[in-house]
């Protein structure tokens, strides 16, 4: 059975129950922030260009104002021992830059039909689409027309983490090699032309395949925000709390209000006032999930760009729930490759680099998580047996101080690779 729809909600606010935010810690210490010595950058042609992990101030932005991935690949750029899982909207499995990283499932025979690893999922070869309940987690769900029903979100979510590195093609991911399974729970909202919609049951039962499956970090772009009056979520808090026990890190995206807000101060996320109002005009306050669960093994991550400056618009916290900011403006990564229409559309428009399936034009969230995410598999390659509150501290604590971030961010620091894995697994 599949729980209320989640969807994007609008002014009034009273005709969805469910809706989806889907695009939707304060000590002054710099322990992480030093520019060590050796650095080691892949032979990817656009990596140069990849402000995010290396900030010349090409870009015009601040140079340094990076995640010190150059230093971070001296110590580990290999996060195949580590299974990741992707869980948002559908990702271009065939993507020149992005297949060789898909994890593959050794029980399960490719397109036959059967469910060979009799694990309840039949095809779930590179992972599974719970939208549509299918062995196919790609990037639209009508290949008859796929214009019709084509989404980016995860192809540009998979590139950031874990295009490949180092193979003379596109950019780099923060894992250079790397396992990541892909699980499909959105799709299209019909007449929209960027947003996204899910069951939140599907959400759920995403996230406890990928702890069945041994998933040590799941890298989600998404949250749900429900009125306050309503019930909490408490399957998806019961599946991430799981996932949590058996060793998994839950990633996601602090959110952000609409175009040209001001930076919104959430709090612990319950009774929030985003100025929503019911179909009497009265105030209408929203809870949003699973931030209002802090706790460790629970990662938030707000956004900033290649000034080091937060995001308009972005949610902060004066308490301590948001654990990081990490790059997220016009943030260049992978895009579908397998629409040629699109494709046409795209280059026409102007919105491919350099006439390749990749784009410069996106940010958000979406884009600062897989940051972090691929931060904590780093990590985790150095030392499995890393723990929730060791990791929570290496990332706060790693980062680098920056005074428009007290009061708004745990430690008041932006995400630094280098500066993590220092403290996380100190050489």
């Amino acid at each position: 059975m599949r729980s209320a729809a989640t969807q994007p909600g609008s002014k009034p606010f009273a005709t969805h129950r469910w809706w989806l935010v889907a695009a939707i810690f304060a000590i002054t210490v710099d322990l992480g922030h030093c520019r060590p010595g050796p650095r080691t950058f892949p032979d990817d042609p656009f990596f140069s260009e990849q402000w995010a992990l290396h900030n010349t101030g090409h870009t015009g932005g601040l140079a340094g104002a990076d995640v010190q991935a150059g230093a971070a690949w001296t110590r580990s750029r290999d996060c195949s021992p580590v299974l990741l899982a992707v869980i948002d909207d559908g990702v271009d499995t065939a993507h020149p830059d992005l297949a060789a990283n898909l994890w593959v499932n050794p029980g399960e025979v490719p397109d036959d039909g059967v469910d060979d690893d009799a694990n309840g999922y039949v095809d779930d070869v590179v992972g599974y689409d719970f939208a549509n309940d299918d062995g196919d987690p790609s990037n639209f769900d009508d290949p008859a027309d796929p214009m019709a029903s084509v989404t980016c979100r995860g192809t540009l979510h998979q590139g950031v983490l874990a295009a490949v590195g180092d193979n003379g093609i596109g950019i780099a991911g923060v894992c250079w090699t790397a396992r990541v399974m892909y699980l499909k729970w959105m799709s299209p909202l019909a007449g929209s032309d960027n947003l996204v919609m899910g069951f939140v049951s599907d959400a759920v039962e995403a996230i406890d395949y990928a702890t069945d499956r041994g998933a040590r970090v799941t890298s989600n772009g998404w949250a749900i925000a429900l009125p306050s009056s309503e019930p909490e979520p408490l399957a998806l808090r019961n599946a991430i709390e799981a996932g949590i026990a058996a060793g998994s890190f839950f990633v996601t995206g602090a959110g952000h209000a609409h175009e040209g807000a001001e930076f919104v101060d959430v709090g612990d996320y319950r009774d929030v006032d985003l100025g929503l109002v019911d179909e009497f005009g009265a105030p209408v306050l929203i809870s949003v999930y699973p931030h209002a669960w802090a706790q460790p093994g629970l990662f938030l991550t707000t956004w900033t760009d290649f000034d080091d400056a937060l995001a308009p618009g972005c949610f902060v916290s004066s308490l301590d729930v948001i654990d990081t900011a990490a790059p997220g403006v016009e943030i260049l990564s992978t895009v579908p490759s397998n629409v040629p229409e699109l494709l046409d559309f795209w280059e026409e428009t102007g919105f491919l680099h350099a006439g390749e399936p990749y784009s410069r034009f996106v940010s958000g969230t979406p884009l600062a998580v897989p940051h972090l995410a691929g931060a904590l598999a780093l990590a985790l390659s150095l030392d499995p047996t890393l723990d929730p509150a060791t990791l929570e501290n290496a990332v706060r604590l790693g980062g680098r101080h920056l005074p428009e971030l007290e009061g708004r961010v745990a430690a008041a620091s932006r995400l630094d690779l280098y500066g993590t894995l220092r403290l996380a697994a100190p050489p």
